[in-house]
């Protein structure tokens, strides 16, 4: 039997607060092949400090344009399961292997 940790409420505080900080903190990203893609794309890039600063609209424009479909695998290949519409099981986010 599965249980919820978390409520959507819950789950779109952590949203909410992930955005802010991908667009207030940023991320350090030591690569400059990704630090000059994600200034074409719109990210605000500081290339001395290597880091990113992600606006939230492309946060949002990036989710909404990645495959919904994927493959978690397992230690043992057998328990390996493909997931789609972008939840672990269909329910909000709730898995097991």
């Amino acid at each position: 039997m599965l249980s919820r940790v978390l409520d959507h409420e819950q789950i779109e505080r952590i949203h909410q607060a992930s955005l802010e900080i991908l667009q207030r903190t940023g991320v350090v990203v030591p690569h400059k092949g990704v630090l000059s893609y994600v200034a074409d794309v719109g990210a605000q890039v500081d290339m001395e400090k290597q880091l990113v600063h992600i606006p939230s609209d492309l946060v949002i424009r990036s989710l909404e344009q990645i495959g919904k479909k994927f493959t978690i695998y397992g230690r043992d290949i057998l328990k390996s399961t493909e997931k789609l519409d972008g939840r672990l099981d269909g329910k909000d986010g709730r898995f097991s292997l």
